[in-house]
């Protein structure tokens, strides 16, 4: 066998140099000091390696429609079509761990202090993304960075299939991509030494989530077979003419939880308070496997539930499925605790 990769183009053997397969690329994000200062240094305490399942960042320019345009007429020439101003945008799959659920949640909700998260009405940090190829050895790998970086959307997953628990990051920003040749970086880039790997595997398996209904009165656990929790802090996205794609946060933050789980008296329960308008706290908890494990808490209060349709699949009732929204109680609206 050839253990070189190769391919049969025009009768030629064609060897594909340098193919990016099996390699540990890097996934570093980085607190800026402010909007528009993109970070160099990436060894700093503002910066952290994800533990990343999956990762797409931009790296080439989106291409316009060919003409015609009001001004030139129909033609197939490099002119008929121009590069568009960058707006990156994609999502990250991150393994829960403590490290990644502080980071996660400190640029979608707002900064962590005194054990808990306080919800920020405006964007108020902004993130530097970076993508290094294979622990940045080999001269043709790259470096690509992102600046002026927000999460607006952020799903923890809580599935029994998966084992460990994850966030599915969505992120926008607001500055030009940057890329850059491994071996020859521009002044001031530092990088953490290879093999830069995350700091922190402490994870939050599924095992450990509880789902509670009313925990202050009937404090019901759920026997769920999986659980999202989605924080939606609304995303606006505008077009400046002079300074690119603006990013900012636009009206109140959204945070809601579907439920999948076996149809039961407990889910009758749910449907019934469905149908009388009647809203309920519910309370979601998780611990790292650590050895001195770290908590995650989250209240949702005065929280409603649309349920999907019931029935039958077989000799078994189908799946409940409720997609709840939480409200606020005129004092509390959601509250995150991680201790």
């Amino acid at each position: 066998l050839d253990p070189v990769p190769r391919r049969i183009d025009g009768g030629c053997i064609v060897t594909e140099t340098n193919r990016r397969v099996g390699r540990c690329g890097r996934l570093l994000a980085s607190f800026q000091s402010a909007k528009g200062t993109v970070v160099t240094d990436f060894t700093t305490s503002d910066t952290v390696t994800l533990w990343a399942e999956n990762v797409q960042i931009p790296a080439g320019r989106r291409k316009s429609i060919p003409g015609p345009w009001m001004t030139t007429g129909e033609t197939e020439n490099a002119t008929s079509r121009y590069s568009l101003p960058e707006n990156p945008e994609g999502q990250l799959l991150i393994n829960a761990t403590e490290e990644s659920v502080e980071w996660l949640l400190r640029s979608n909700w707002g900064q962590f202090a005194g054990g808990s998260f306080t919800l920020a009405t405006q964007v108020n940090e902004w993130l530097t993304l970076a993508w290094i190829e294979d622990n940045q050895s080999g001269a043709t790998d790259y470096l690509i960075r992102l600046p002026d970086v927000w999460i607006h959307t952020l799903e923890l997953q809580i599935s029994e299939g998966r084992g460990i628990m994850q966030f599915l990051a969505s992120y926008a920003g607001s500055d030009d991509i940057l890329v850059h040749a491994l071996n020859s970086l521009p002044g001031g880039v530092t990088l953490p030494t290879a093999p830069a790997q995350p700091s922190d595997f402490d994870k939050f398996c599924t095992a450990s989530a509880t789902v509670v209904r009313d925990p202050a009165s009937a404090n019901v656990t759920l026997n769920h077979i999986d659980a999202t929790v989605t924080f939606n802090q609304g995303l606006r996205t505008e077009y400046t003419m002079t300074n690119g794609w603006e990013v900012s946060k636009r009206g109140k933050t959204k945070a809601g939880v579907v439920l999948r789980a076996n149809t039961s008296d407990e889910s009758w329960v749910m449907l019934t308070n469905n149908r009388a308008g009647t809203l309920q706290r519910f309370k979601i908890t998780a611990a790292s496997d650590a050895g001195t494990p770290k908590t995650l808490t989250m209240n949702f209060y005065n929280m409603d539930f649309e349920v999907a349709p019931l029935g039958r699949a077989g000799l078994d009732s189908v799946e409940f499925v409720g997609t709840g929204q939480a409200h606020t109680d005129g004092t509390n609206f959601v509250s995150i605790a991680f201790a």
